[in-house]
């Protein structure tokens, strides 16, 4: 049956599953592997080393691993792909090694046969289509492109909350969930907040998710703006299909219950959104899986 290995890897985790067997393993790694934030060379030696300790914990030997499959948010960055499947090629010399975006573990997760649509909706936030066989790319454009994600949801509690110090704004719930985050009074504590990473500022999307549920009117304002955005992402998408198509959403803000309802709203009648039920890392390894096959098979 083969030894395969999937990671699926952003800004706030890398997630990695094992198969061997019939027997599927996971391992979280909570650290930024995606390149763009973190380097190249960090993101590698962190994938590599946290791969090589998941083999070692489940006894495989590198040498045994058939096929391995790395999807990263920020892959795409210069020649961080070639530099990290030479790597993997190294690390595992019998494998069948890929590198590519997030969005292909998304895809092979929900589609593992057929086309689709992956909406991702994490950290950052992205949308990939794959129409016959070929996948196309729907936003996600780093520090130029981050509506709908949960770093600019978090980005909105904290601004908002400034805005309540100087009268711009009145003061809700948010604002006090906010200053719970941020250790205190978000403007004395600004200089601190500024230096935040893209990962830190994505958690105050915490604080926005629990105001909503408590029906506070900014917080639900700033999650109906993030559907809005990821619903014309969905609309977008619908270019590449002649009738109904499947969405599928993934990633921590796009499966809370507020925001999918409100995608489900906006978006196109013909698009068929459900939610993703199974980790990203088990699609990188139907990758890695077909990538073995097609190695064997050429």
């Amino acid at each position: 049956m083969g030894v395969f290995i999937g990671a699926d890897g952003g800004a706030s985790k890398l997630m990695l599953c094992l198969s061997a067997g019939g027997t599927r393993r996971f391992s979280k790694v909570p650290q930024c592997v995606n390149p763009v934030v973190c380097g190249q060379s960090v993101s590698a030696d962190i994938i590599i080393d946290s791969m090589l300790e998941l083999c070692e914990r489940e006894g495989v030997p590198s040498a045994a691993v058939n096929g391995v499959f790395a999807g990263i948010a920020g892959a795409t960055e210069r020649d961080y792909i070639t530099m990290l499947k030479t790597r993997l090629q190294k690390t595992f010399p019998a494998a069948a090694c890929g590198v590519s975006h997030d969005g292909e573990n998304i895809i092979y997760a929900a589609f593992p046969e057929s086309d689709g649509v992956a909406l991702i909706c994490g950290t950052g936030s992205s949308c990939f289509v794959r129409k016959g066989g070929e996948l196309f790319r729907i936003g996600g454009y780093g520090a130029f492109d981050m509506d709908g994600s949960g770093y600019e949801i978090g980005r909105r509690a904290i601004a908002y909350t400034l805005k309540s110090y100087d009268g711009r704004a009145r003061r809700t719930p948010l604002c006090e969930l906010t200053e719970k985050l941020a250790g205190g009074n978000c403007l004395q504590n600004l200089s601190r907040l500024l230096s935040l990473s893209v990962r830190e500022t994505a958690q105050f999307a915490a604080a926005v998710f629990e105001a909503a549920a408590e029906n506070d009117a900014v917080a639900l304002y700033i999650l109906d703006a993030t559907a809005r955005y990821l619903a014309c992402c969905v609309d977008a998408a619908s270019r590449y299909f002649e009738s109904r198509f499947d969405v599928c959403i993934a990633g921590g803000v796009g499966t809370n219950k507020i925001i999918t309802k409100k995608i489900k709203q906006y978006a196109l009648p013909q698009a068929n959104i459900f939610t993703l039920t199974k980790e990203p890392a088990e699609g990188a390894v139907t990758k890695a899986e077909k990538l073995y096959d097609e190695r064997n098979n050429s």
